[in-house]
């Protein structure tokens, strides 16, 4: 499969909503960007990266971090992966994301941030950024990816760009319009305010996404978050909506942690995604940490390309471990297993004895470093 080359050097990757709903807090309290994703700040990166998630008995070894400042008003950071997959068939190791970002505080509450993709397909980012316009309410202004549904790390996962594999004949059959091959960040205009302390509330207008139109305004996104932080227990949860032309998603997610444990979870729906029919995507996926910087990971994703059919539906088991031995450090493991549902099984995410088995295990093994 060597198309799968091409899949993982994609530069695609966000922040990890798990974090957001273990802490119940939104994405803003580590990253720049409100939305999530991309360079950390002060807290992201010397305070919750080093406290939160490095192996306890190494901390020592991770507490001298540079901040990434070149002056007081100018920060620069970056994320660096590299991958080794193999699928039976094929085995391969090459960088999967080389981005570097800047962000130029302009003000004590205007921001300019940056990101270049160093990678062949140059899916950069930039905005400035207007903090506490009235009452905590945000402005964004530049070429960024709209807020919907849960940011994920993983593009491969079917609620974000899916796989691009040989697994379907028609790559486009495998996920959502979340596609950098198809689709670059657009140029939109951002708006964000808390409606009260725990819920908060993002709407964007933006050029051609989904088509890739970018000489007509085409796309609007909204998405609601709800964060709350309880004596045992944090929650987040919410609902996103997209539309461009004729295609619309509408989307729900949330998530609980308790203690140890972490669980998300994510359905959307599109219509006239695929040859004008109706699309949905599935996505869970459950975290257990034994100790602090290991966290054991299971993950089930689903996609139906034609809802109204029976058969033909994609799914994915993965397991795996995420282990940070730094602050600046994470070392991914992954054994991934598609099937296809072949008949119709009432929606249930569990094969049948007409379900296909011809698919080979994924392993993936992912070093990942950051400033």
């Amino acid at each position: 499969m060597k198309i799968l080359f091409f899949l993982f050097l994609i530069n695609f990757v966000f922040s990890l909503p798990r974090f957001s709903i273990e802490t119940g807090t939104s994405c803003m309290n580590c990253h720049v960007n409100p939305t999530g994703g991309g360079m950390r700040n002060d807290y992201g990166s010397n305070i919750y990266a080093l406290e939160e998630l490095t192996l306890k008995r190494l901390i020592k070894n991770a507490d001298d971090m540079w901040d990434g400042y070149i002056t007081d008003n100018f920060q620069i950071g970056g994320d660096f992966r590299i991958q080794l997959f193999d699928d039976g068939d094929d085995s391969r190791i090459f960088p999967m994301q080389s981005d570097f970002y800047g962000n130029l505080k302009l003000t004590k509450n205007t921001d300019l941030y940056f990101k270049v993709d160093s990678s062949p397909y140059r899916n950069n980012e930039f905005f400035i950024l207007f903090k506490n316009v009235i009452d905590k309410i945000w402005i964004k202004l530049g070429k960024t990816l709209p807020a919907y549904g849960l940011k994920l790390d993983d593009h491969t996962s079917f609620i974000r760009g899916g796989n691009r594999t040989s697994i379907t004949e028609n790559s486009m059959d495998e996920g959502l319009f979340f596609d950098p091959l198809e689709t670059g960040n657009p140029i939109s205009i951002e708006t964000g305010f808390k409606i009260n302390r725990n819920l908060h509330f993002n709407l964007s207008l933006a050029n051609g996404f989904i088509s890739s139109n970018e000489n007509e305004m085409l796309n609007s996104a909204l998405s609601i978050n709800y964060y709350k932080l309880f004596e045992n227990f944090s929650f987040m949860g919410g609902m996103s909506y997209m539309k461009e032309k004729d295609i619309s998603s509408l989307g729900i997610f949330y998530g609980v942690s308790i203690k140890d444990f972490t669980f998300s979870f994510e359905l959307d729906q599109a219509k006239n995604w695929i040859d004008y029919n109706d699309s949905e995507a599935m996505y869970w996926q459950i975290v257990y940490k034994p100790i602090q910087g290991l966290h054991l990971i299971g993950k089930f994703d689903s996609f139906d390309r034609h809802i109204e059919y029976s058969s033909g539906r994609i799914n994915r088991l993965s397991a795996g471990f995420e282990i940070y031995p730094l602050n600046i450090l994470e070392i991914k493991f992954q054994i991934r297993k598609h099937y296809e549902t072949g008949s119709d099984d009432g929606g249930s995410v569990y094969p049948d004895p007409d379900t296909i088995f011809d698919f080979n295990n994924e392993y993936l093994l992912q070093v990942h470093t950051w400033f």
